[in-house]
Order: C-alpha cells, then structure tokens, then sequence
C-alpha cells in the first residue's frame, strides 16, 4: 500500500512538473515575440521622433500641421500593423492623430516614459502602445510621440510556435524519462541489497551508479553524454581522469556522495 502511494505521488508530481514545463516555455515563446514585435515599433516610433526631432529644434511647436498629419498618416498607410500614430503636447493633450486607438492607453505609455529620452511602453488587453518624449530647441519636454499596435497577431504566431514544437519537447521528456529509469533500476537494487555499514553501502552505491552509467552510454546505441565525471573536468578528481577515465570519475564522486550521507 505504501509503495503505490509512492507511485501515485511520483506519478502526479511528474504530471506537475510536465504541466510547469510547458508553462513556462509557453511563457518564454510569448515573452520572446512580444519583445520582438515591441522592439520593432520601437524603432518605427524612434525615426518618427527624429523626424519630429529637426521641427522642434528649429523652434516650431508640435501643432497640427498637414506636413506633420501626412507624415502620420503616410507611416500607418506603409505598415498594416499600426493601429495609430499620436502626437501629445506638453500637457498630454492630443495635437496630430492618424488612425483610430485608445487616448487611455497612450496617455498610460506616455506617463511611463515620462521626461527620459527613451521609449516607454503600456498594455491594454490585445493592444500595446510606445511612447517616445520629443524635446525642443531649449532640451525642454514638448510632448510626446505615441504609436499604438495590435498584438492579436503576436499571439497566433506564439500559439502556433508552440503547437509546431510542443510534440518535439513531450518526445524528448520521454528521452530524458528513459535515459532516468537507468538510474531508477540501479537505486532499486541499491534499496534492497544496500549493505548496513558506511563502508559497504557507499561502495555499493557507488558501484550500482556507475553500472548505470555503463549501460546507458552501450544500449540503444549508446547516450555517453551527460555523466557525472564529466562535471569534474574542472575540479580537484580532474587529475583522476586520465587514469580512471570518466566512468571512473563518476564512480569516486558517487562514492563521495554516499559516504557523506552514511558518515
């Protein structure tokens, strides 16, 4: 009864760390996207503030101007992925609008970016916004330039990374499972012909671990790779290495472990 409450348990933890694995990839697909996409409105709004930029510091005011709303409209008209192209005064109070957005959440991105000289960013459900400050000729605040994009397409390409990969992760869990019930086949034999002295049981422990490793990197052609010795290439059994080779290695460091558990 004890050992299938075991099984049971090491069932579902395995279930749970399966389901935080895929999470968290998820997330790192999504976090990596969405940093692409905002980093690419980055630079869109950047070159528009420059251009901005050359009016303020001849002394114009940021006004609408049918130069300045072409200029707007013209950057939406080339890039389908932007929503709206603002320009807010000092005050916040919108000047120059291109396209159709939300003044709630450009009024957010411009609140982040504040007075630095640097893009700010804010998000509202399926859309995200990026603030750039824009100066004038005496350095002083003259407002800010706003470009509001979409990120319902970020987040079908995410989806759809993901389903194309999520059977390649689930297949080399099934690897890494595998290559894990070599150890799990020596710990059970080392649970039931452990010895009752420090002495036997580390030697025994020892033996048992490196057996394991033995006959992953021989069977089904052979997984060598990822044995314990070669963590020591820079620690003090290095010098051990080439008389006992990698196996050898791993087989002290196990013997290690375990004395130190039974001493």
């Amino acid at each position: 009864m004890f050992r299938n409450r075991q099984l049971v348990a090491c069932a579902l933890l395995l279930l749970a760390a399966t389901g935080l694995l895929m999470f968290l990839n998820y997330s790192k697909f999504a976090s990596t996207f969405e940093n692409r996409t905002r980093d690419r409105h980055g630079i869109i709004v950047d070159n528009l503030a420059e251009a901005l930029q050359v009016q303020l510091a001849l002394g114009l005011a940021v006004r609408d101007t049918p130069a300045l709303r072409a200029l707007l409209e013209r950057r939406k008209a080339h890039d389908p992925s932007i929503r709206a192209l603002a320009v807010l005064d000092s005050r916040g109070v919108e000047s120059v609008v291109a396209g159709q957005g939300s003044s709630l959440l450009w009024h957010a991105a411009s609140r982040k970016a504040g007075r630095n000289n640097k893009p700010s960013y804010a998000m509202q459900d399926d859309v995200a916004a990026v603030a750039m400050p824009l100066r004038d000729a005496f350095n002083l605040s003259a407002g800010w330039l706003v470009l509001e994009y979409p990120l319902q397409e970020t987040r079908e390409q995410t989806r759809q990374a993901f389903a194309s990969i999520w059977p390649a992760g689930l297949i080399g869990l099934a690897l890494a499972l595998a290559l894990g019930g070599y150890y799990a086949v020596a710990c059970g034999f080392y649970w039931r012909l452990q010895g009752r002295t420090a002495g036997l049981g580390s030697v025994l422990f020892a033996s048992l671990w490196t057996m394991a490793e033995m006959a992953r990197g021989t069977w089904l052609t052979g997984f060598g790779w990822g044995a314990v010795g070669y963590a020591h290439a820079d620690g003090p059994l290095a010098a051990y290495i080439p008389l006992v080779g990698a196996y050898g290695v791993g087989a002290m460091a196990a013997w290690a472990a375990a004395a130190a558990v039974f001493a």
